[in-house]
């Protein structure tokens, strides 16, 4: 026997894509002699030749199941998965035989590299939209995959109780390869936040086949996305009184009690030792690229299930300087461990000190330093860590012969123990040499031995004993010649190398005042 059937395809196409895992189906169709039709023994198998005669090593391919039967039409019954382990050398085919007749297939594998779905972002906790990210589409033995060939997204959209099924539909999708593309995507309409709100929390997982929508490859799913209501935007406490506009008079008689925010309850119940940490941003940079450590806070098992009230010092970066800021705080559920809701909406603030910048004038063509570590907590102490500054004058001002730099730090204490203590300390100033300008030294590392006179740094003794205390490292910046002394823009830091303890108590003067401003706020409110 030898080639008395005629072989072609019912479903699918020669298009074989297999990872050595997941397989491409296809559903066979014999016609020539009688025997095609409705034949209940038929045997099949890989060859490396049209005429079936040499078998393909099973380490190499499968074909499952082995045997079967075709349909009164000449159909095989059963689609059957082509799975391709190593590289094939040569061609492959299908062989479909039974005791008398035989017929071959020719096949066209492909053995791609393990697909990754990825969601971007991984987390949507506010207004937009999902991105699915399929990549790498790529061959073991760098053959390329063939365009034309049909992607099939399949979104599992939970719960499906909700309106999410109906929201996160295909925007855009890439329905087929494309020549010499290894990356496809696909991209959901975005959501709103009052549509965020109304539905709650929610997941996307995408699954991904390549081929045919049915038969075709299962290139694998992604992790879920997951979709969370945004939190709620602080409360700045003293806007019934003053706005949300901190003015000289409102720093000075906020000096000793901090600053009043209240944070709403969160999705999920504020449940006890849930972590929260309050921050602030610039206006100018929506990405909050910068964040500032306002204040930190675990919720106690008396505070669960209500509204949150927390206090920062007046003087802690970006409050002492006048500017927009957007307040803000990330929460996290039951501390280590718990999970990350992520960041709330802000509420905006604006600083109009008439003696704001504790720093000096800042020069705005100058760029914040690098500090590592940040933060620096009691391991940071008991590693020994030294502070490792760096100052880059990659901005617009550049550094000249006989200008000076002297790192500084100001922070602020936040814990109940140490609340508003300021701690400030600077280093030696370092005078730029014509060796560093020769050298077209951009870059001045604290410490550095090699310099003259020799850049020193903090040590772990010189942070020895600061308890939780948010503020800021920068630079003074004395040009040559210069009448007015700069500093540079100010790195958010904390430093904290006291043992973690607990029942500290607020100071009295500071607790009663506090409850003081309380009794204002509350008699203004009625």
């Amino acid at each position: 026997m030898a080639n008395t059937w005629t072989v072609t395809f019912a479903q699918g196409d020669a298009h074989i894509f297999s990872d050595s895992v997941n397989g491409t189906q296809i559903v066979p169709h014999i016609t020539g002699t009688q025997s095609a039709k409705g034949n209940n023994q038929l045997t099949f198998s890989l060859t490396s030749d049209s005429t079936g005669a040499t078998a393909i090593d099973p380490q190499v391919a499968t074909v499952s199941p082995t045997t079967g039967q075709s349909t009164n039409s000449g159909d095989i019954s059963v689609p059957l998965t082509i799975t391709v382990l190593q590289p094939i050398v040569g061609k492959l085919f299908l062989k479909i035989a039974d005791t008398v007749d035989d017929g071959t297939l020719e096949l066209e594998p492909y053995l791609l590299n393990p697909v990754t779905i990825t969601p971007t972002p991984n987390a949507l906790r506010g207004p937009g939209n999902i991105t699915m990210i399929a990549r790498p589409f790529s061959t073991v033995d760098n053959k390329p995959i063939p365009p034309g060939i049909t992607l099939t997204w399949t979104p599992t959209i939970t719960p499906a109780t909700t309106d999410y099924p109906s929201i996160f539909t295909a925007k855009s999708a890439d329905i087929a390869t494309k020549a010499g593309s290894t990356s496809y995507n696909w991209v959901s309409n975005s959501v709103t936040t009052a549509q965020l709100k109304k539905n709650g929390a929610g997941a996307i997982q995408m699954a991904l086949k390549i081929g045919d929508p049915t038969l075709g490859m299962y290139a694998g799913s992604s992790v879920a996305a997951t979709v969370q209501p945004p939190l709620d935007a602080p409360v700045w406490e003293l806007a019934s009184l003053f706005g949300t506009v901190v003015t000289q008079e409102l720093h000075d008689a906020c000096a000793q009690t901090g600053y009043p925010v209240i944070i709403p309850i969160v999705s999920n119940v504020t449940q006890m030792n849930d972590e929260i940490l309050l921050y602030a941003y610039d206006q100018n940079d929506p990405g909050r690229t910068v964040k500032y450590p306002l204040q930190a806070h675990v919720v106690s098992a008396a505070e669960a299930g209500h509204e949150i009230s927390m206090y920062f010092p007046v003087d802690t970066p970006p409050f002492n300087s006048n500017g927009n800021y957007n307040l803000a705080y990330a929460y996290k559920k039951g501390g280590i461990g718990g999970t990350n809701l992520g960041d709330s909406l802000s509420t905006l603030v604006t600083v109009m000190l008439d003696n704001p910048d504790p720093y000096g004038p800042i020069d705005k063509g100058l760029t914040m330093p690098d500090v590592s570590p940040n933060p620096y907590s009691l391991d940071n102490e008991n590693a020994q860590d030294d502070v490792t500054f760096s100052v880059n004058f990659n901005g617009s001002t550049s550094p000249q012969v006989g200008d000076s730099i002297q790192p500084a730090f100001h922070v602020v204490g936040y814990t109940n123990a140490n609340y508003n203590w300021v701690n400030d300390k600077t280093l030696p100033a370092y005078v730029i040499t014509q060796d560093d300008i020769d050298k077209h030294v951009a870059v001045f590392t604290f410490p550095d031995k090699t310099s003259l006179p020799p850049r020193t740094t903090w040590t772990a003794a010189d942070l020895a004993g600061i308890d939780g205390s948010n503020g800021g490292m920068y630079f003074k910046y004395q040009p040559v010649g210069g009448m007015k002394n700069w500093s540079s823009p100010v790195r958010p830091w904390t430093v904290d190398t006291v043992a973690p303890y607990s029942g500290q108590q607020l100071a009295p003067e500071i607790q009663k005042a506090r409850e003081g401003l309380m009794d204002k706020l509350k008699a203004l409110k009625k």
